[in-house]
């Protein structure tokens, strides 16, 4: 599949439409009768509707990104479409420490991927490497703050954090250098219950007495944000 693709499926009578969880599993279950190695990324529900993102492979081994919005009634409209990113060849290496260690390195449509360990390196197509992510950080679904904003806090340190240390370029010719364009970060926290966090240094003007030194700000971070902000890079 390269174009996107609409589908409607029903779900099983009954499902409710709260909480997110149950309807989320059903409809990955739903989703798995047709696809490969489904797996829920996000799940946000407002006004009697729920709108939910997986990662999924289809029978030509693409890898996909399913977006399905349910309303009050069993029926859920899916759109499925290929994971791609940017539309030009790119290098991208991405550094992994804290909770996950490791490198992911990017050149063109191929990447490989190292971790600590006997293990070898893994050679994935570019597009399988968001979703190949997820999965090694057991991100899914993850519940929004009541209140929305930022907090101040001590985190460092805190075993589930992890940083994405990431530089990108853009490949001049097949085979030859890479011109770099941008580098970044991601540095978040999965506190799994109480949501997915993005830590960032601590503006100035928000440093007063009585607030720590080594204090961060923590800002509420969608895993779907996360899902496009890997599809831009890698896919």
């Amino acid at each position: 599949m390269r174009e996107p693709v609409e589908h409607r499926m029903r779900l099983p009578p009954g499902t409710p439409l709260a909480p997110l969880t149950d309807l989320c599993a059903g409809v990955t279950a739903g989703l798995a009768e047709h696809l490969h190695e489904v797996q829920a990324i996000d799940a946000t529900g407002e006004a009697g509707t729920v709108r939910l993102l997986h990662a999924a492979v289809d029978a030509d081994g693409v890898p996909l990104t399913v977006e399905s919005v349910v309303s009050t009634g069993d029926d859920v409209h899916c759109r499925l479409f290929p994971t791609t990113g940017a539309g030009r060849p790119l290098a991208v290496e991405i550094d992994l420490s804290g909770a996950v260690t490791g490198r992911v390195e990017r050149y063109g449509p191929h990447a490989r991927v190292t971790l600590p360990g006997p293990v070898g390196p893994v050679f994935l197509p570019a597009a399988a490497v968001p979703g190949w992510l997820f999965a090694l950080l057991r991100l899914g679904p993850r519940p929004q703050p009541a209140v929305p904003g930022i907090r101040l806090a001590t985190v460092d340190g805190l075993p589930a954090r992890t940083r994405l240390d990431w530089a990108a370029g853009v490949v001049t010719e097949p085979g030859g250098d890479v011109d770099l364009t941008a580098t970044g970060r991601l540095d978040l926290i999965d506190a799994d219950g109480a949501g997915l966090w993005l830590v960032s240094p601590l503006p100035p003007d928000l440093r007063e007495d009585g607030v720590p030194a080594d204090a961060e700000a923590l800002r509420p971070f969608r895993p779907a944000d996360l899902w496009d902000h890997l599809v831009l890079l890698l896919a």
